[in-house]
């Protein structure tokens, strides 16, 4: 815990130094000075535990979920980073572990993301409390205090990429970091396992390469698309990738495989029916990219039509009755959210027609959501 946290202040430390920021005893986000620009073992003990208890408390979900952390004769490489060499702020030159030919497996990404839910729940328990002993009823709501998938991807960076650069330096450390096998049967019961089905991987990939691309999206003013100069954006190869395969592999895929989702299982027939947790995969895929394409409309560009279909075959895969039976708290979050995003977007629509505000009409405004063009091709 202590060496990855000096080794994630490094990382931030970096990342910062390379953005232009130096070291102050005052932070001045102006003149891009940061007070804690510093050693790590120069920091006060509240710094430092801003750093600690987040790892402390991802490192007791792994246990409390049945896995095991066996270090290795190996697990002490960098182990001296020599942090406390020299504790000057003005001669510090951060140097954290290089991992950047490290990828994670699709098991190490789903664990990742479910230590991070289970972060932001810690941290959401404990803002909670802190309002109670307060009892300020004039103190400013917090928005963050919602369930995870209510979150923003903007909302859910921090917890998420802590986690998974926490499971990068426990490969790199080369600790081992494997689940307890409590069935005797092993390889049977692997074989049995509803989620080693395909379309319960394949769901999984198609649902992290959305995540993965929705950040690198960039909203651009949709004037601009008429200007020459658009044909020379660059886009992030996440962002190619999930145009030019995830996208059309949607389409395909769920269009030929729909009866597959849809089927109701039965004891004849359950080998042959997708799961509850893959139908809520579906809807889930579904409400993700519906939402993606509400909020950064203009960054698909031409691939608009594309991700049409998308919905168009996903909404047709979706066996509504079987989530509001098995999974009710996923339709009242995510399903919800979605008719209701949709009905606001229409009332704002018929607000702005009765006002004439042609700037949101015609979606020469970056809030595209109210524009004719959405309600016609996509909602409609």
């Amino acid at each position: 815990m202590q060496k990855f946290s000096e080794h994630y202040h490094d990382a931030w430390a970096q990342r910062k130094m390379e953005a232009g920021w130096t070291f102050a005893e005052r932070f001045n986000e102006v003149q891009k000075t940061n007070d804690r620009l510093r050693p790590f073992a120069s920091l006060d003990n509240y710094q430092k535990e801003a750093y600690r208890e987040p790892i402390r408390c991802a490192l007791k979900a792994l246990i409390a979920t049945g896995w095991n952390i066996e270090p290795s004769p190996d697990s002490m490489r960098g182990a001296d980073t020599g942090g406390g060499a020299n504790i000057n702020p003005r001669n510090y030159n951060p140097s954290p572990a290089d991992m950047t030919n490290l990828t994670l497996s699709k098991e190490m990404m789903n664990l990742a993301e479910r230590l991070s839910e289970d972060a932001h729940d810690t941290q959401a328990l404990q803002r909670t409390r802190r309002l109670v002993e307060a009892g300020d009823p004039a103190a400013p709501i917090d928005l963050t205090l919602v369930p995870y998938d209510l979150l923003t991807d903007t909302e859910k960076r921090k917890n998420r990429e802590r986690c998974q650069e926490l499971l990068k330096y426990i490969q790199y450390q080369a600790i081992n970091l494997h689940k307890a096998n409590l069935d005797g049967e092993g390889g049977r019961a692997a074989a049995k396992n509803p989620e080693n089905r395909f379309a319960n991987n394949l769901l999984e990939k198609l649902i992290m390469y959305l995540d993965c691309s929705a950040p690198n999206l960039k909203l651009v003013k949709p004037s601009s698309n008429f200007s020459v100069r658009s044909s020379y954006r660059k886009s992030e190869r996440a962002v190619k990738f999930f145009f030019k395969v995830v996208l059309p592999l949607i389409e395909k895929y769920f269009s030929h495989h729909r009866s597959y989702f849809t089927a109701q299982a039965t004891v004849g027939t359950a080998a042959g029916v997708a799961t509850i947790t893959e139908k809520e995969s579906v809807a889930n895929l579904f409400c993700k990219l519906a939402n993606l394409l509400r909020m950064r409309m203009t960054a698909f560009g031409s691939d608009i039509s594309q991700a049409v279909k998308c919905l168009q075959v996903l909404v047709k895969a979706i066996d509504a009755r079987s989530l509001a039976k098995s999974r009710p708290e996923f339709v009242r979050t995510s399903m919800l959210l979605f008719f209701n995003n949709c009905a606001d977007d229409l009332e704002r629509t018929i607000f702005n027609l009765n006002e004439g505000k042609l700037a949101l009409l015609r979606g020469t405004h970056l809030k595209t959501c109210t524009s004719l063009r959405y309600m016609f091709d996509i909602q409609v």
